[in-house]
């Protein structure tokens, strides 16, 4: 991830996720990046734009209600902290087929990137009037989403990923599910992403249109990729 003389230990992101014994993690891509064909930064994008799960994610992780709920922004000195909640919605497929849900649920996504390129996706949701959105997760499912693409060209990335989940935590069956579904997840979003840089490739100088769901991407440096979709 770069020269150790230059390593700043204090600014690591602590992802105490991967060791804990209350927290499952199934590594990405059976344990070795995946090597995508785009620039890094189109996956942080990507990350954080979650608007793009209900069109490129609709058999898995998107509902057509996300956009219908709005992002909270905090600007940080290193860092940008989005929230999404979508509240009393049907489930996700991926999330009803792991939750088994009677009914709506309460849905958050909250995602922390910080720089250069580290994101975690706080994600899961509970049956509604459970307390999830006051705070209270005991009847949720919940995982995070750690996700480290590092740079191997200005067109190329090699994508370090981790899901690490708080429920059924000694499940194989869970497990497989986790390891399947969500490599299946992250391989719609590198056809997307890389179809991306090939028009980033084609025409560098072209305008660059920013929408809504960018808001909290614009204080991101580097080369911004327009409206986004992907991860």
């Amino acid at each position: 991830m770069g020269a150790p003389a230059d390593a700043h230990p204090t600014l690591i992101p602590d992802w105490w996720w991967m060791d804990h014994p209350d927290w499952r993690v199934v590594e990405g891509n059976g344990s070795t990046p995946l090597h995508m064909d785009c620039n890094y930064e189109l996956i942080t994008d990507n990350l954080m734009d979650v608007s793009h799960l209900t069109f490129v994610h609709a058999s898995s992780i998107g509902v057509d209600s996300i956009p219908d709920f709005p992002i909270k922004t905090e600007r940080r000195d290193r860092s940008v902290h989005m929230t999404r909640w979508v509240l009393d919605r049907p489930a996700a497929p991926f999330y009803q087929a792991v939750g088994r849900f009677p009914g709506n649920v309460d849905r958050w996504m909250i995602t922390d990137t910080d720089l250069p390129c580290h994101t975690v996706n706080d994600v899961g949701c509970a049956s509604v009037g459970t307390g999830a959105a006051d705070g209270n997760r005991s009847h949720a499912i919940e995982f995070r989403l750690l996700n480290a693409p590092t740079p191997e060209t200005e067109t190329s990335t090699h994508y370090f990923y981790a899901r690490a989940r708080r429920f059924d935590q000694e499940s194989a069956e869970m497990d497989e599910i986790f390891r399947t579904r969500f490599d299946e997840v992250f391989m719609e979003d590198k056809e997307v992403l890389e179809a991306q840089q090939r028009r980033l490739s084609a025409a560098p100088h072209a305008a660059r249109i920013d929408i809504n769901v960018d808001t909290s991407m614009s204080t991101r440096r580097g080369p911004r990729s327009g409206p986004c979709c992907g991860g």
